[in-house]
């Protein structure tokens, strides 16, 4: 029987664990390796520090989120030896006969000179649990004076998380008749990777009172004089939530298998390792040319399983991830703008039902804010057990 051997049980891991096990049904070992004994819901940590979320409402345990078939294994991956076809986890080596890298990535705050002694006080973020709550308290004692939004550096997960963040503190702000200015800097020359996009929330910005600033990349926090500091200069604040570059995972890093960044170079089509035809990799860890969100792994996810299904058949590798990807961006607490892109195009119109959506791309409206409300329920109901419902058509 073919082993299959699953490194993280994150969205892309578990999404391809329990796809590849209801494809299979019984004909393959599946086993995923997590030293996470809660599996996360990440998309959710943005909407904690203003109460839209509990932080108990974005984890649960890894090991019922798993259809029965698959076998998880607690421990740490420590290195990663493709020519011998093992993985060092905590004290154990294990074997494979294919091989998927799903270790996701990680806010390297290291990168960012000066934080160190000041993250969680002085500087907040969102992209962990624990940051999310620390910043929840951070805005209720804020009332007045100016927050920082500032994407210090390329890439992060999920690029439009700060700017609804930025959005949503503006209204927090306004709804409770606080003086705060709102300003929201990135290290890109666009506040968007799509022109047509970053125009419409430029003007967004400009109607709802916060102010953008790209190409301001951010390479120190100056914590004694609260301010932050860069190539194109230095801005002030009374509170800062940063977002640093994001990196790959260590062990992927201490294995040579990542590239400058500690991602992993695939085809950006069947998602296989460049130079390994036993190894795969997708979601954050995966060094492809799109968006690092769930949604991007929920896609690939079905790509991979269904590559490796054929592989273990004997057909052959013939599905192809075309670079699909949605992000919402928050524009307030009841509207939402939805973008939605693979590789060749922009998606127009709505989705996933033609005319009737409720998804409509390019347009800020209530039910796409209700969409991604919804999005949680979709997420640990149907979308982590391989479920297509309200994800297919997006093109």
């Amino acid at each position: 029987m073919e082993r299959v051997l699953i490194l993280g049980a994150g969205s892309a891991g578990v999404m391809l664990a329990n796809r590849l096990a209801g494809i299979l049904e019984g004909e393959a070992e599946i086993t995923v390796v997590e030293k996470s004994v809660r599996h996360a819901f990440q998309p959710g940590f943005l909407l904690v520090p203003f109460g839209i979320y509990s932080a108990r409402s974005c984890t649960r345990r890894v090991e019922p989120l798993l259809r029965p078939e698959v076998r998880l294994l607690r421990a740490e991956v420590q290195a990663i030896d493709p020519p011998n076809r093992e993985v060092a986890a905590g004290e154990q080596r294990l074997g494979y006969d294919f091989l998927v890298i799903a270790t996701g990535c990680r806010p390297a705050f290291e990168e960012v000179a000066g934080i160190e002694k000041e993250l969680h006080s002085q500087v907040h973020e969102f992209y962990t649990l624990e940051g999310a709550r620390r910043l929840r308290r951070a805005l209720l004692g804020m009332s007045s004076g100016r927050l920082v939004v500032s994407v210090a550096g390329m890439p992060v997960k999920c690029p439009g998380a700060p700017l609804s963040f930025a959005f949503l503190a503006r209204e927090f702000f306004r709804r409770r008749g606080r003086e705060v200015e709102v300003v929201l800097t990135t290290s890109e020359a666009e506040v968007f990777s799509k022109p047509e996009v970053a125009k419409m929330l430029l003007a967004q910005a400009e109607e709802r009172g916060v102010e953008l600033l790209p190409d301001f990349p951010v390479e120190e926090v100056d914590a004694a004089t609260r301010r932050v500091l860069g190539p194109r200069g230095d801005l002030g604040y009374d509170l800062l939530v940063l977002i640093p570059p994001h990196l790959g995972a260590e062990a992927v890093m201490r294995s040579g298998m990542g590239d400058a960044l500690g991602y992993v170079p695939v085809d950006r089509h069947l998602l296989r390792t460049r130079g390994y035809g036993d190894v795969y990799a997708l979601g954050d860890a995966a060094a492809l040319p799109t968006s690092k969100t769930a949604s991007a792994a929920h896609f690939q996810a079905r790509v991979v399983a269904q590559n490796l299904a054929g592989e273990i058949a004997g057909c052959g590798a013939g599905s192809h991830y075309g670079g699909e990807a949605l992000c919402f961006i928050l524009t307030g607490f009841a509207e939402a703008l939805v973008v939605g892109f693979d590789y060749k195009k922009s998606y127009e119109g709505r989705a996933p039902l033609p005319l009737l959506g409720p998804l409509h791309f390019n347009r800020i409206t209530r039910l796409n804010h209700a969409a991604k409300l919804l999005s949680r329920w979709l997420y640990w109901h149907l979308w982590l057990w391989g479920e297509d419902f309200a994800a297919e058509g997006w093109k």
